[in-house]
């Protein structure tokens, strides 16, 4: 199963020198344990539980919610080959406090700069709410950094930017950016919400491209998790 002590042995013992962490502010948590999105509290359309048939299951390219929405899912990963067995699978575990997701995973360590892509396309425009899990760092070896490019009318359509006002993130990440989520907490292990961002969309989408990245480019295997998609 995917886990930062595993991820730190993979680039030269980095755990060896993790030191002590600081509790993050149980109301910071609380905040984004309880975010339910801009459209209120909405019901969970792809439970990730509904698509493992073991502890890594790759993410089927059509999915069915649970409400007849179509969502259908293109991956891309720049070197070609994602690293497994996390790469664009579905993980039946824990990632960032949360049981079940969708892993995003790339390698640095013998890629330099390679980076990540999932799409979602829907089959109707839906107010999309979900939530991004262990966005994190470790100084020399990784840093999560994810862009989002959501549109209603498809891949050429308008865009519909996120800002600070539409993510609750704990205190290992922020929105640095429009559209821009980044690791600014130092990691911590898969059973703490330090490194979750909530995301609600402020207007109807039906196309999301998530991009997943390392600016610095440095040289580790890294990787985030994606919870259940919900809508209104």
């Amino acid at each position: 199963m995917p886990d930062h002590t595993r991820r730190r042995l993979l680039v030269g013992g980095a755990a060896a020198a993790a030191g002590t962490w600081v509790a993050p502010s149980v109301l910071t948590l609380d905040r984004v344990a309880a975010a339910t999105g801009s459209c209120g509290p909405a019901p969970v359309q792809v439970d990730w539980t509904d698509h493992t048939s073991g502890t890594f299951t790759p993410v089927p390219s059509s999915i069915t919610a649970n409400d007849g929405t179509v969502v259908t899912v293109t991956t891309v990963e720049s070197g070609g080959a994602n690293y497994g067995p996390y790469g664009f699978m579905v993980f039946n575990g824990t990632t960032g406090a949360r049981a079940d997701s969708l892993i995003l995973s790339m390698n640095n360590a013998t890629r330099a700069n390679d980076w990540v892509e999932v799409i979602f396309s829907f089959s109707r425009p839906v107010q999309l709410c979900f939530e991004f899990l262990d966005v994190d760092r470790w100084p020399g070896a990784w840093e999560d950094r994810l862009t989002l490019d959501g549109r209603i009318g498809g891949a050429g359509g308008t865009r519909i930017d996120i800002g600070a006002a539409d993510v609750v993130t704990g205190p290992n990440c922020a929105v640095v950016a429009t559209n821009t989520i980044q690791a600014v907490g130092t990691a911590v292990g898969n059973g703490s919400a330090a490194g979750n961002a909530e995301v609600s969309y402020p207007a109807e989408i039906d196309y999301l491209r998530i991009h997943y990245d390392d600016p610095p480019g440095w040289g580790a295997i890294q990787f985030i998790g994606i919870h259940d998609l919900r809508w209104c």
